[in-house]
C-alpha cells in the first residue's frame, strides 16, 4: 500500500463539497478488516504528511482490537516510506481507572507498543487520560483533559471503535450525548471484553468532547459487532445506545468489514437508505453513501 488514500478513497460522497452540512453520515464496507485498514490508513497518512508546524494534525485515537490494523499501517509508512509524525498531537479517548504506573493493562501502554514508541512523535504531543491521577484530583484532571484539547487546536480527526452494547470510549449506555470528560463506570459487558483484572472505572472523553472533532470516522469489524451497528443506525437516537449521538455530527465516515455491516442491509453504491437507517430526520439525513470495495 503506498502512503496516501488511493483513488477509490474519496469519491464525490465524500469530498468537502458534495458533504451536506448537517448529513454526511457515509459507510464504507469492505471485504475484510485488513482491507479497511489499509484504507482507512491511507487517508490518516495523507493527512499526517500535511501537517505543518504552523498546522499540526490533531488526531484522536482509540485503544483495543479494532484500530491495531491501522496502527500497523501507519508504522508502517514512517518505517518504509518516512511518513512523519513530527507535526502531530495525539489525544486519546480513555483511560482505565484506577492503575499504578506502568501497569502493562493501560491504554497508555497498549499505544506505546502498538504505535507511539514506534513513529517519530514528540512525548510531549501524547495527550492520554492519566488512570494514576488520586480520586481526589480527578475533577481537575478531566477540567485540564478538556482545556489541554482546546489548547492544541480542537481534534481535527477522530479514531473511534464501538463495543458490543454500543458504547463509545468509555461512554456506557445512558451516557449524556453531551457529556464532558470524567469517570465512568464500565459495564459488564465492557469488562468482559477487557484484559482481566482491570479497574471497572474509566477516565473517558464524553460523547461531547468527542462530537467536537471536526471528522469522525467509527471502525467496526467482524459479525460480534454487526448488533451494534446496525443499532446506531437504525431507529431512534438515544442515550441507551451511545452511538447514536454520531448521526448528529456533521462528517461521520463508518467503515465496516462484511460481517459488521450484516444486519445493515445495505447493497453497493450511493443511494437512498430505507427510513429505518440514519432516523426521521429527513431526506437528506436519511442519504448515506455505501461502498464496497
Amino acid at each position: 500500500m503506498h502512503c496516501s488514500a488511493g483513488p477509490t478513497a474519496m469519491t464525490e460522497a465524500a469530498s468537502p463539497a458534495a458533504r451536506h452540512p448537517t448529513s454526511a453520515l457515509r459507510v464504507d464496507v469492505f471485504p475484510d478488516a485488513v482491507a479497511a485498514s489499509r484504507d482507512v490508513a491511507a487517508g490518516l497518512a495523507r493527512e499526517v504528511a500535511g501537517a505543518t508546524a504552523a498546522h499540526p494534525l490533531v488526531l484522536g485515537l482509540a485503544t483495543g482490537a479494532t484500530p491495531q490494523g491501522v496502527y500497523a499501517e501507519l508504522v508502517r509508512c514512517h518505517r518504509e516510506q518516512g511518513l512523519s509524525f513530527r507535526h502531530v498531537i495525539t489525544v486519546n479517548l480513555d483511560e482505565y481507572w484506577p492503575l499504578a504506573a506502568g501497569d502493562p493493562r493501560a491504554f497508555r501502554h497498549a499505544m506505546d507498543e502498538a504505535l507511539f514508541r514506534h513513529v517519530d512523535l514528540s512525548p510531549d504531543r501524547i495527550l492520554i487520560p492519566d488512570g494514576t491521577v488520586p480520586a481526589g484530583e480527578l475533577a481537575r484532571h478531566a477540567e485540564a483533559y478538556e482545556a489541554a484539547i482546546a489548547a492544541a487546536g480542537g481534534v481535527g480527526h477522530q479514531l473511534l471503535g464501538i463495543g458490543a452494547n454500543g458504547h463509545l470510549a468509555f461512554n456506557e449506555p445512558g451516557s449524556p450525548h453531551d457529556g464532558r470528560t470524567g469517570l465512568s463506570t464500565l459495564h459488564q459487558a465492557t469488562l468482559a471484553d477487557a484484559p482481566d483484572g482491570v479497574p471497572q472505572s474509566g477516565i473517558t472523553m464524553g460523547l461531547g468532547t468527542i462530537l467536537e472533532a471536526r471528522t469522525i470516522t467509527l471502525l467496526a469489524f467482524g459479525e460480534h459487532k454487526a448488533e451494534a451497528v446496525a443499532a446506531a443506525l437504525k431507529g431512534s437516537v438515544s442515550e441507551d445506545v451511545p452511538a447514536t449521538a454520531l448521526r448528529g455530527h456533521a462528517s461521520v465516515r463508518v467503515v465496516l468489514d462484511e460481517g459488521a455491516a450484516g444486519e445493515l442491509g445495505l447493497g453497493g453504491g450511493c443511494r437512498e437508505v430505507p427510513d429505518e437507517i440514519g432516523g426521521s430526520e429527513g431526506k437528506e439525513a436519511r442519504r448515506l453513501h455505501v461502498k464496497r470495495a
